[in-house]
């Protein structure tokens, strides 16, 4: 029987010298592979969406709270909405009346906090408030809701203040 003229190139020695070359460009382009998973996502139209760029705090009852607003994606207006504003760390002592009329301020409990969100000129876009439940929390966490629904790309500082609850 007459051997094949590529008889000679299919010997076990090229065989056993191959396979580490085939397991390396096999790797090799599995590794490409991976980088090709990757997408790219555009969220509203490449414009940043940022909170807490300015904050004013003229609260005399609490003057370490932390506002948290969160935003929804709201897909037939192609935006992100302001949705709630939480306010954290609020102290819910309620103030203390001393002989005379005295007031001992010790924290927003049966206060009215006032959460406004300002657009970048300072006019503003929406206001919520809340009366602060009195409660012996010196941290305590309470949710506002702002109305109507607005932008979140349009916000630039939020404010909180506190008063006297009047009613």
């Amino acid at each position: 029987m007459s051997k094949s003229p590529l008889a000679n190139s299919f010997n076990s020695k090229s065989k056993k010298r191959s396979k580490p070359i085939l397991i390396l460009a096999l790797l090799g382009i599995l590794g490409l592979g991976g980088g090709v998973l990757a997408a790219n996502i555009t969220i509203n139209a490449d414009s940043p969406v940022e909170f807490g760029q300015g904050a004013a705090a003229t609260m005399t009852c609490d003057t370490a709270v932390q506002l948290y607003p969160t935003s929804t994606y709201d897909e037939t207006a192609n935006l992100f909405r302001l949705t709630t504003i939480e306010i954290r760390k609020l102290n819910q002592l309620a103030p203390i009346v001393s002989s005379g009329d005295q007031v001992a301020d010790l924290g927003c409990g049966n206060k009215v906090l006032t959460v406004k969100a300002l657009d970048s000129t300072g006019a503003v876009l929406v206001v919520a408030t809340a009366v602060v439940p009195s409660a012996t929390a010196t941290e305590g966490t309470i949710t506002l809701t702002p109305t109507p629904s607005i932008s979140s790309t349009a916000i630039a500082k939020l404010t909180i203040e506190s008063n006297d609850n009047l009613s």
